[in-house]
């Protein structure tokens, strides 16, 4: 079989380095050369990649026959955007440049060691999976441990796949000999219920009507019309809405799904929390990471939940 292939759940942008640890064929950067994948990303998250893109290309070439859903962000990069946007994306490969790709909590490479004991036994060599890349995501969901991405007693951790290309053999880091352990991330309803809706994501058949579904829910949770006015008290009302939204979620949970923050009253958020593409359906911004529409989804379910428990009423205008 050819080592030009996917194992079971592996990240597609992952495969490459497996591959290059696999094949021994000479120089890492002639190899580079030869399959037109690079090595180089710092982080493993990357919407609408065109490394990820040449890497089917070259598995399709190979004879590899597996779904997309199960390796790669496809359904999830596509998840919100509205038709148009998938359409060009679909039939032009037209990125549309997505906002947040870098603010998440994903910008190492991660892994289970239970996943990296089991993979080495069945496999012979430890391998990235998709799934323990996701947004949202802190915990394996086979094992229901607690995913780790750096070593707690030395640091170490992966920066560039061409400098370490699979997971640590036996999960001991490589630079102080450690076994490399992971610490329970903060958790909460609301991560837990995010994590399960990112892994349901990455398999979820593009919907054309999801995003203005949850626009038009969440208007109307907030009172407003469902297509916009652009008044004053539209304007508060949308105001409103945010702050709302924003108090869903506690502090050590913006904090663990996002790197960048900044303060906005007396919270720190991630600024994409505000962004029209949440709200607006006619919105001209380009579209936000799906991480957000999922807060959005989460909000929508519990604030219909409570208000029909009579617990939690719309949000109101805030007036002077």
């Amino acid at each position: 079989m050819s080592y030009l292939s996917s194992l079971p759940g592996e990240d597609v942008l992952a495969a490459p380095g497996r591959w290059y640890y696999l094949s021994r064929t000479g120089a890492l950067d002639d190899g580079i050369a030869k399959l037109g994948v690079s090595l180089t990303g710092k982080h493993p998250h990357q919407l609408f990649s065109t490394n990820a893109h040449r890497t089917w290309e070259l598995l399709i070439q190979h004879g590899f026959v597996g779904e997309k859903s199960e390796h790669g962000l496809d359904l999830y990069q596509q998840a919100f955007l509205r038709p148009d946007e998938q359409a060009q994306w679909q039939t032009a490969h037209e990125n549309p440049n997505m906002k947040g790709r870098l603010s998440t909590h994903v910008q190492r490479w991660r892994w289970c060691p239970e996943c990296v004991a089991e993979d080495e036994s069945e496999y012979g060599v430890p391998y990235f999976h998709r799934d323990h890349q996701l947004p949202g995501v802190f915990h394996c969901q086979k094992h229901q441990m607690a995913l780790t991405s750096s070593c707690p007693e030395c640091g170490w951790h992966i920066k560039l796949l061409q400098h370490q290309n699979i997971p640590p053999y036996d999960n001991v880091c490589p630079k102080c000999g450690s076994w490399i352990g992971a610490e329970a991330p903060p958790w909460s309803d609301a991560l837990r219920h995010i994590e399960q809706a990112s892994l349901e994501l990455a398999r979820t058949p593009y919907q054309p009507e999801r995003l203005a579904n949850s626009i038009l829910e969440l208007r109307a949770i907030a009172g407003l019309p469902a297509k916009t006015e652009r008044t004053l008290a539209e304007r508060e009302q949308i105001l409103a809405w945010q702050w709302d939204f924003i108090e869903m979620f506690s502090e050590q949970d913006i904090q663990a799904l996002f790197l960048q923050r900044t303060k906005y009253k007396s919270r720190a958020i991630s600024p994409l929390m505000r962004n029209s593409r949440l709200n607006l359906i006619e919105s001209v911004a380009a579209p936000v990471h799906p991480l957000l529409h999922l807060m959005v989804e989460y909000y929508i379910q519990q604030t219909t939940r409570d208000v029909g428990d009579g617990a939690r009423p719309p949000s109101k205008a805030v007036t002077g």
